[in-house]
């Protein structure tokens, strides 16, 4: 005991911070699509979820009039750091845009 033992006195009892919640590092992602996708690529969307599984929205329901400007806005409430966006081009070919969240570089993929 950290206290000296004498009769008559309390001892001062440690608080458990069991209420405390301990975040993990690294960045945490919203996968969205923009646009349909099709079936291929809605499959690719939820890949993408399961493998960056524990720092992600797995069950993020994408409504259809739902904007980019609505999840960057929610993101700073749920401490998102990136934000992946799938998209379908006019030929067919599926996009990734990986966005960091606020004033960071966007980088795009085909």
């Amino acid at each position: 005991a950290e206290w000296p033992l004498r009769p008559g006195v309390k001892q001062k009892r440690k608080k458990k911070r069991t209420h405390l919640v301990q975040e993990e590092d690294g960045p945490h992602t919203f996968v969205v699509n923009k646009g349909k996708l099709g079936k291929s690529g809605l499959n690719l969307m939820l890949d993408i979820r399961k493998c960056l599984e524990p720092l992600t929205a797995r069950n993020l329901k994408a409504r259809k009039y739902n904007k980019i400007k609505d999840y960057i806005h929610v993101s700073a409430q749920f401490g998102v750091s990136h934000l992946l966006l799938l998209s379908k081009s006019m030929l067919g070919y599926v996009n990734l845009r990986v966005c960091k969240v606020l004033r960071g570089p966007t980088l795009s993929f085909r």
